[in-house]
């Protein structure tokens, strides 16, 4: 058995522990903010999806998608390590799995090199309970809501011995009402205009599943094998009432209706093998993933001219796949108790194939190759009070790619070195600063670089960019970790820029379609200020309450089309969660975000708001919950103004927003105990379990 080796030094071995009290939830260390689950007995019976919301800088926003600090750029490591459980989609398994089977949650706001240059700001690292013995664990959930859709999933976590077995299945149906909107285009050069009113109705199904091996080989080597399936079917009917104009001049009327169908999904198999060198803890780790998507879209409509009473049928079609295949070894040295050396190289090989066509000839028909090459470092020295880390990563990427209608080839090789540098410093009382800078990559994604046309929207297409290449980002962060009250206040500042930012532009196309297309063209300057804090309050701590704010300003400039656009950003979190008694609970989440901005113009602020009410039975095992929706807004009017030198676009959406949603999960325990007697308590002993 491995006793106390640790496997998960990439962590840990950059920052030590301060230990500031056993019996508190939140504890801060240099560059670690621990959330203890087990220390807050208000987490009997509640779910992973409801704990991880009351870990500091997290927010869990609608349809459970999660931010830290109001951004996605982290990543969710199970006990230290990727795993195909949590890492793609963490939301899933956290509805899935119970309170009682973590241990403590923690957030690493200096990541190791290797998830630096990924472009990762922050990692999340879900520890399990030590206790975890051998047998057959399982939970159930599900919702339902009153416009038709529910959700239900399941948890297995069978061990036996140095084995582990996790599986993660879930089954979404999303049913949305009905939506009225407008959408307007005005083609400036051509003085050509289109007008449309209509509605639209989606609906969705969404099938994920994801399974978890681990298996502890001898005292020093660790074998872990991790896949994730998830597909997506979205459908959608609208009915539009279209008016053309040239001139001012009306010419043409009809009425469309329209069937689209988008396909969309992705598997990946990763396997992980790390080995202890020595006693002094130098490990030796190799990853390896294949991660395959794609993405199928059609549409069929039918259009019936009421000018000329003439109708015409037509259809477009539009898919894509790719494959991605990474390879990567990871060495860290340890030099001695207050120094640490981290190094290693990565490959990655990512290739597309797109196709499409219609009725109106548009088509593509492409490969596309990239490889990136790299390599990194990073040198850590820390004492009791400080810690400091420098290093650098370089990536050699090559690309090729080939239209195969019109015969162009296409290559290009590039370079990029991106050193980081990170200070820490605790205080006395419980505080602690921190000071960060990385200059990070961000590649674009499939949909970002398929050159064919997407026709979700006949009269709104888009189509990617082959020639995009990654955006490189200047980050730099400062935190101050403190107490308000003596309860936790976090008070961050932040600067993010980057000179090759890919913009959306949008231009007219075909008459009055907008087309929108991306470019590294741009210019992104965004500063500004984040908040958090948390505090119970009255004689028996009943009520909690918890806010989360963001203050930025946000510049943007596009080179290629030569424009202009900046304002002010907020994002607001506030939950406030009142106990009653027979262990019933009320709380109310608020979401609250600024307008969003892009070169050519803004859509407008939303605001979201629920209420739930709780109840546990059944010696906690069962979670029952009543949530209401927007209590206050029976229907929200979105509005979105974009225009230039080209063209002008104004359009809305206005939809039903209040709606009810019934939602429970059931902890089985150990399944395994229940049906087939006592289990052995004995097991991986392995520090990534422990307390």
């Amino acid at each position: 058995m491995l006793g106390n080796i640790e496997m998960i030094n990439a962590i840990n071995s950059l920052t030590p522990v301060v230990v500031v009290a056993q019996k508190k939830a939140v504890t801060f260390s240099l560059n670690k903010i621990t959330y203890s689950v087990q220390s807050d007995t208000d987490n009997n019976g509640l779910t992973g999806i409801d704990v991880i919301q009351k870990v500091p800088l997290i927010d869990v926003g609608p349809n459970n998608k999660i931010f830290v600090n109001g951004k996605n750029t982290f990543i969710v490591l199970l006990n230290g390590r990727n795993s195909g459980i949590v890492g793609t989609d963490p939301s899933t398994f956290l509805k899935s799995i119970q309170s009682d089977l973590i241990s403590k949650i923690e957030i690493n706001t200096n990541p190791p090199a290797k998830y630096k240059l990924d472009g990762y700001e922050y990692v999340i690292n879900i520890i399990l309970l030590k206790k975890l013995i051998d047998g057959v664990f399982g939970s159930a959930n599900g919702s339902v809501d009153t416009y038709g859709g529910y959700d239900l999933g399941y948890l297995l976590m069978a061990k036996a011995g140095k084995v582990r077995i996790t599986n993660n299945s879930s089954f979404s149906h999303l049913q949305g009402p009905a939506s009225e909107f407008l959408y307007e285009n005005n083609n400036k050069f051509t003085k050509y205009s289109n007008s449309q009113v209509g509605s639209l109705k989606n609906r969705s199904n969404t099938e994920v599943s994801s399974l978890d091996l681990s298996y502890e080989i001898d005292t020093v080597k660790l074998f872990s094998l991790s896949c994730y399936y998830t597909n997506t079917a979205i459908s959608s009917i609208s009915s539009l009432d279209n008016l053309y104009k040239k001139n001012g001049m009306q010419y043409n009327q009809l009425h469309r209706n329209i069937n689209n169908n988008d396909k969309s999904g992705f598997f990946y198999l990763s396997a992980d093998y790390e080995v202890l060198l020595n006693e002094k803890r130098n490990s030796l780790t190799f990853s390896g993933k294949w991660y395959n998507n794609y993405f199928a879209n059609k549409t069929d409509y039918i259009d019936r001219s009421v000018t000329f009473n003439k109708p015409d049928t037509g259809y477009n079609k539009n898919k894509g796949a790719g494959n991605e295949y990474t390879f990567q070894i990871d060495y860290a040295k340890y030099i001695n108790s207050k120094n640490n050396l981290d190094f290693g190289a990565k490959e990655i090989i990512r290739k597309y194939n797109t196709s499409g066509n219609s009725i109106t000839s548009l088509t593509a028909n492409n490969n596309y190759t990239q490889n990136i090459h790299s390599l990194y470092f990073a040198y850590t020295s820390f004492t009791d009070k400080n810690s400091l880390t420098i290093g650098n990563g370089v990536n050699l990427t090559t690309i090729k790619y080939n239209d195969l209608l019109d015969n162009k080839k296409y290559n290009k090789t590039y370079f990029n070195s991106l050193p980081f540098v990170n200070y820490a410093h605790q205080l006395k009382n419980e505080k602690s600063i921190s000071f960060d800078y990385i200059l990070s990559v961000k590649r674009p994604s499939l949909s970002y670089i398929n050159s064919g046309i997407n026709y979700s929207n006949p009269e709104n297409l888009q189509t990617g960019n082959p020639d995009l290449v990654p955006e490189i980002f200047n980050d730099l962060k400062f935190t101050y970790n403190t107490s308000l009250f003596k309860k936790p206040l976090i008070v961050g500042i932040y600067f993010k820029n980057s000179a090759n930012s890919i913009v959306e532009n949008l231009y007219p196309f075909q008459d009055s379609l907008l087309l929108r297309s991306f470019t590294n063209g741009g210019r992104f300057l965004s500063f500004g200020t984040t908040l958090y804090y948390y505090r119970k309050l009255l004689k028996k701590q009943t009520l909690s309450i918890r806010a989360t704010a963001d203050f930025g300003f946000l510049n943007l400039e596009n080179k290629t089309l030569n424009l202009k656009n900046d304002g002010l950003t907020y994002k607001l979190f506030i939950s406030v969660a009142y106990k009653l008694p027979h262990k019933f609970t009320i709380s109310t989440q608020n979401f609250i975000y600024s307008r969003s901005f892009t070169i050519q113009g803004y859509s407008q602020n939303f605001s979201d708001m629920r209420i739930s009410l709780t109840k546990k039975l059944i010696n906690d095992k069962l979670n029952i919950g009543l949530t209401l929706y927007q209590p206050f807004r029976k229907r929200v009017k979105l509005e979105s103004n974009y225009s230039d030198l080209a063209f002008g676009n104004f359009s809305y959406t206005d939809f039903p927003s209040r709606y009810l949603g019934i939602s429970l999960s059931y902890d089985f325990g150990n399944i395994a105990k229940v049906f087939g007697g006592r289990q052995k308590r004995k097991g991986i002993k392995n520090d990534d379990l422990k307390d």
